[in-house]
Parts: C-alpha cells; sequence; structure tokens
C-alpha cells in the first residue's frame, strides 16, 4: 500500500524544542497515516478507533506543551490564550466528528483531513513556534518582556511573509492532495471491483456447469467456458477459429439472422443439436440473450446438455407405450385401484371377463364383486401389499354379471406413487373344473388299483373260511387250524381296513399344515400305486433309507407324486415293450445340511428336448394315444413349489442297470428339511 503525505514534513515546522518538535512529527504522521487508510483501506476502517487514537495523542502533545509552558511562563496571559487554543482545537474536532458520523467515509475523510491540515499548520507555525521563541530566549538570560518581544520581532517582517507563505503553500498542498486521495480512492475502489468482476467471470467461465458461448452478431466465438471447450473437444487453438455453425450444424446462415432478430434483452429459450468435433451429436437446451457493451451488441448463450434427460423420456415413452400395449391387449385381466380397492382403470380382458360395463365397474370397488366368504383374503392380501410391495398369489371366488360366479387367480403390487394398487387375475374356472375331473379321473384308477389289491387278500380270507368249513363238516377241525385261518383273516382284513384308510384320507384332501418324514408320504402314495405297477409288470426298485422331516401337507404331496408315478407307469406300459425292462427308481438323499432330495427315474426312453421345458404347463400333455386332461404334472409342480416351497426338475438320463444300458426321464425334488 502506498504512503500518501498530505502533510510533508518540513524544516519550517522545527521550534528547536526537542519533545514538542518530536511529537509534532508523530502528530504530522498519525495525520498522514490517517489520509493512507482513508485512501486505501476505507472499507476496512474503524473510524471510531482512528479518532480515539488522534485525539489520544493529541491530549499527551497538549499536556506535554503545557507543562513546558508552565514552567516558563507561570501563567501569563500568552500561556491561557495557548491552552483555549488547545481546547478549542478538542471541542471543534469532536463537533466535526459528530456532524460527519452519517457522512460517508469519503466526505469524513475529505472534511476532517482538511480541517486538520490546516489547525495543525497553523498551531505549528505560528502558535507553537512564537511560544518557542520566548522559551529559548528566556533559557538564554532574557526577561520576560525581553523575550516577549524578541518572538514578536521574529515572527514579524519576512518570517511573517514566509508563515503566511509556507501555509498558504500547505494548503494548495492539501487540497490537491485530498483531491488526489478521492481520485486515487476512486481508482482503487474501480479497480478492485474489476477485479471482482474479473474473479466471478473467470469462476463462471471456469466452474460452471453449463456451456457459456459469447458471440458477435455475426456468429463468432469471442469467449467460451471450460465446459464448452471440453464438451465440443476442440483445442484452444481450434476454439478461437469456431463460428457458430461449426457446432450447430442445423442452423443456416438465413436461420441464424431469423435468430438473432427475435433475440432481445430477455432470454429466448429452445432445444437444438451441438456437433462435436469428433462428428458425434448431443442435445442441448438453449437460453440466448442480446448483451450491449459499450454501444456494441454481443449474444450471450448458455447451453446444457440434456441428452440424457432425452434419453429417458424416450425411454418413460416405451415403457409407458409398452405398458399401455400390455394393459390393453394382455389376456389376462389387469385393474388398477385405490387403496380402498375402488376401481380406477382396467383392461378388456377384466371388462370381458365380468361383463360389466366400464361405467358400471367405475362405481364399484373390489370387494363389491367378491363373495362375502372370501373378502377377507383381499383384506389380507391388502395388508400384504401395503407392508412388502406385493402380495403372494392367491385364489377366491367372484360374482361377475348375471350373478355368475368365476374362480379367480390374483396377485397384488403396489404402484409406485403408493396409493394405487395393480391386480394381475386370472380366470382359472375352467381349470378348476378340469382339476377336479382330473382328479376324480385319478381316484377311478385308484379304484381299479384297490379291485387289484384286495383280490389277493378276498382270496387268502375265502379259503380259510372254505376250509375251516369242510374240516368241520368232516369232524377233523383242530384248534391249532382255527387259530392258524383266523389269524390269516384278521391279518388280510387289517390289510384290507389301511387300504380303505389311505384311500378315504387321500379322498378327503384334509388341508392340514403339519411337520412329517417324507418317507411317510411316498410309502402311503406306493401303497395306492404298487398294485397298478405290479398289474403292469413294472419294476420298482426303491433306496429310500436316507430320511428327513418336512413341512406341508401329506395328502397334497401324495397326490403330487401318485400323478408323477402315474404319469411314469403309462410311459413304460406304452412304449416299452418288454416287461424285464419296466424300471421305476425312487430314491432319496439328503444334499447340503438343510435339504433332501426325492429322485423319480424311469426307463421310458426320455422325453423330447423340444417339449421338456413344457410339461409343467397347465393342459399340455403327450398323451395323445391313451388321453389325458394335462393337468397331472402342472397340478403336482404347484403343490411341490407353491405349497411346499420345493422345487422340481425334470431331465433325461442316461444310465446303466444289471449290465444294460437304458434312458429315462428324472424328475428331481428337493425340499427344506425341518431343523
Amino acid at each position: 500500500m502506498n504512503k500518501i503525505d498530505i502533510i510533508p514534513w518540513n524544516d519550517n515546522f522545527n521550534t528547536d524544542i526537542k519533545t514538542i518538535d518530536e511529537q509534532h512529527r508523530k502528530l504530522v504522521d498519525i495525520i498522514n497515516k490517517l489520509a493512507t487508510q482513508f485512501a486505501y483501506n476505507s472499507n476496512n476502517i474503524n473510524i471510531n478507533n482512528v479518532f480515539d487514537e488522534l485525539v489520544d495523542y493529541t491530549n499527551y502533545h497538549f499536556d506535554s506543551e503545557e507543562l513546558i509552558w508552565n514552567k516558563y511562563f507561570n501563567n501569563k496571559k500568552s500561556e491561557e490564550e495557548h491552552k483555549k487554543t488547545h481546547k478549542s482545537f478538542i471541542m471543534q474536532l469532536h463537533e466535526l466528528i459528530e456532524k460527519e458520523k452519517d457522512s460517508s467515509i469519503e466526505e469524513i475523510a475529505e472534511n476532517i483531513l482538511e480541517f486538520l491540515v490546516q489547525w495543525l499548520v497553523s498551531h505549528i507555525l505560528e502558535s507553537d513556534r512564537f511560544m518557542a521563541y520566548k522559551v529559548l530566549s528566556l533559557q538564554n538570560g532574557k526577561t520576560y518582556e525581553e523575550a516577549h518581544q524578541i518572538a514578536l520581532e521574529k515572527m514579524s517582517g519576512n518570517t511573517k511573509k514566509l508563515t503566511s507563505l509556507v501555509m498558504d503553500m500547505y494548503k494548495v498542498l492539501s487540497t490537491n492532495t485530498l483531491k488526489l486521495m478521492r481520485e486515487s480512492a476512486k481508482q482503487l475502489k474501480t479497480k478492485i471491483e474489476l477485479e471482482n468482476e474479473k474473479s466471478k467471470y473467470l469462476k463462471l467461465m471456469t466452474l460452471s456447469s453449463d456451456m457459456i458461448f459469447i458471440m458477435d452478431c455475426e456468429g463468432n466465438l469471442l469467449e467460451y467456458s471450460y465446459q464448452t471447450q471440453k464438451n465440443l473437444g476442440y483445442s484452444d487453438e481450434e476454439m478461437k477459429k469456431l463460428r457458430l455453425y461449426d457446432w450447430d450444424k442445423n442452423i443456416t446462415e438465413e436461420e441464424n439472422k431469423k435468430i438473432l432478430q427475435i433475440i432481445s434483452d430477455k432470454p429466448y429459450k429452445f432445444e437444438a443439436v451441438h456437433t462435436r468435433k469428433d462428428g458425434t451429436t448431443f442435445d442441448v437446451e438453449i437460453s440466448v440473450v442480446k448483451i450491449e457493451i459499450e454501444n456494441q451488441n454481443y449474444v450471450y448463450a448458455s447451453a446444457r446438455d440434456i441428452s440424457q434427460r432425452i434419453q429417458n423420456e424416450k425411454l418413460i415413452k416405451s415403457q409407458k407405450d409398452e405398458f399401455e400395449t400390455i394393459f390393453n391387449y394382455a389376456k389376462d385381466a389387469i385393474v388398477i385401484t385405490d387403496l380402498d380397492t375402488n376401481f380406477l382403470n382396467f383392461n378388456q380382458s377384466f371388462l370381458d371377463m365380468t361383463g360389466y360395463s366400464k361405467s358400471e365397474l367405475l362405481k364399484k370397488n373390489y370387494n363389491d364383486i367378491t363373495i362375502n366368504e372370501h373378502k377377507d383374503r383381499n383384506h389380507h392380501a391388502l395388508e400384504q401389499v401395503l407392508n412388502h410391495g406385493y402380495s403372494k398369489d392367491f385364489e377366491e371366488d367372484c360374482i361377475v354379471n348375471s350373478n355368475r360366479i368365476i374362480t379367480v387367480s390374483i396377485r397384488m403390487s403396489l404402484l409406485p406413487d403408493k396409493k394405487r394398487v395393480l391386480l394381475t387375475l386370472k380366470n382359472i374356472s375352467n381349470l378348476k373344473i378340469m382339476e377336479q375331473q382330473a382328479r376324480l379321473a385319478s381316484m377311478g384308477e385308484m379304484i381299479g388299483n384297490i379291485a387289484h389289491q384286495w383280490r389277493q387278500p378276498l382270496s387268502v380270507i375265502t379259503t380259510s373260511a372254505s376250509g375251516l368249513k369242510l374240516e368241520s363238516e368232516f369232524g377233523i377241525i383242530t384248534k391249532e387250524y382255527i387259530d392258524e385261518c383266523v389269524d390269516n383273516i384278521m391279518k388280510q382284513s387289517n390289510y384290507l381296513s389301511n387300504t380303505i384308510d389311505n384311500f378315504r384320507n387321500f379322498i378327503k384332501g384334509e388341508n392340514i399344515i403339519q411337520e412329517f418324514f417324507l418317507n411317510e408320504v411316498i410309502k402311503i402314495s406306493l401303497d395306492l400305486i404298487t398294485p397298478s405297477l405290479k398289474h403292469n409288470y413294472i419294476n420298482l426298485i426303491l433306496d429310500i433309507d436316507e430320511d428327513g422331516k418336512i413341512y406341508g401337507n401329506k395328502n397334497e404331496l401324495s397326490e403330487a407324486l401318485i400323478n408323477i408315478l402315474n404319469n411314469a407307469k403309462d410311459v413304460l406300459k406304452y412304449k416299452i415293450k418288454k416287461e424285464e425292462d419296466r424300471l421305476l427308481f425312487i430314491s432319496t438323499k439328503k444334499i447340503e445340511s438343510d435339504k433332501i432330495q426325492l429322485s423319480i427315474l424311469d426307463s421310458g426312453e426320455g422325453i423330447s428336448e423340444k417339449i421338456i421345458n413344457k410339461i409343467f404347463d397347465p393342459y399340455f400333455t403327450t398323451k395323445h394315444e391313451y388321453q389325458g386332461t394335462g393337468l397331472g404334472l402342472s397340478m403336482s409342480e404347484n403343490i411341490i413349489r407353491k405349497r411346499h416351497k420345493g422345487s422340481i426338475v425334470a431331465f433325461n438320463k442316461q444310465f446303466e442297470y444289471n449290465g444294460k444300458t437304458y434312458k429315462g426321464a428324472c424328475f428331481d425334488i428337493t425340499f427344506d428339511l425341518v431343523t
């Protein structure tokens, strides 16, 4: 910071009294320091602190002077006049400070400094010098009157003229210096403002996330931001030569002229495509405005890369179109409701399923078309949706137009706004009928199996009874023989009774979920199907030593296994001519520490690779020559996967048995063990 001497020290200021001269020099330094601070640091200066320092030192100086004057003048009139001058200065200074307190710092500086310079110069050159002349004469042995006369003579004539000249000179000097201070302060302020603006400009150009272009009205690029260069991919030298058409190739010169006519001092926004140096393009949103600098018009434009936004908008539109296509043309019914199940929207399939018109459905909610016995299922599913975002698949009966009752499979999902629910429904009424028919057909086949199964026990009972009668007629019956026959009859009767119990349990299909051993269900299933296997000369090979507890429904799982075993039986019966090659393997083994696997393998030459991935689909069957509903394997897969949380996979397997190679279908069924 430069130093401003509003009062340059001059030897004419010396009084030849060392203490007073040193303090005068100090006062001059304080005033010059004050001027410098006003000129170069006016924004940060504390005006009260500066004046406090000045007043404090001035008081100190006045006290020092008065001690000297008092020593030599002993309260003479001139000394009293001098003291009044000191007091007057302090009062004037305080009055001036109070008067200027609401003025700007520049006005305070100018008025205060002007007062200080004129007063201090006048005080030093006239009042203090006059008193000093008298002190010096008294020190040389003169009387007070002689000293006073000597001082008057020295302050008159040429000295007085010189003093007047010096005072005029300092007045002009201080005025010019104050003017210089004002100009300097103004220049400094302007410089700081320019530097601040330059700093802001550089930060804007360097840190802005948008591309910034400053062009003349011909489209020549004059200034640009870092992001502009980065996005366009040009070097600094190349950027300086660019014109608007180099990066906005879709704008012709005529179009540019039209745009320039539209542009005003209000921002104009539009979207465009910019081209990089390497030829690739990207979408931008542009805000452009006309600016005027020194009577010259320029174009200021900021551009933001919106490629990702455009891509997202296209993706959203594509997804919306895709959803609307699925919604409108899906075979399954799709419904949107609010959280109270009021219908908001639905597709044509739902209209076809219910037979209601759109206006009729919009006056209803989903509970209105659910039978009373099943409404609690809706409530439970909605709780799952609110807690987890979706519900498990469930089935219920609905009352549709003309009071028809249909059975539907439903899944509910919470939409992203968490205010609506999406329902997908499939009418499974025909499937339920087919499943019932398949179940009846399976029961008919089991009855046939039981008929075969009962022949041998009934024959044993008949033989034992007729033997007892014959020996009784001949009078040769013995107690031992009676006991033997009764034991045989009881044994066979118990066997028949167990068969009836197994069949009754299967028919009842009690929906009891419990823990049970897997081999227990395998045994029940085999008891029901083994006679049919024997009747068709199928060799059953068991390896079920490993066992474990699982969780589920014994009757349902038994039904699933019987469907798979019946399927294998039919394949072996119709495809394998040699009875010794009709093989059916059933095995169990534990895998990992918490799972058990049941495998069913036949020697029926396997499943065609073209259809093996479809065998669990509803209504899919390969039993053209011996008929079938196509629901057996689908029901089994549904029971194992959904009801028992297991898995089932089917694949073809080649194996050896008794030195002979076979190929067949293998079903691996895996369950979680109860721990």
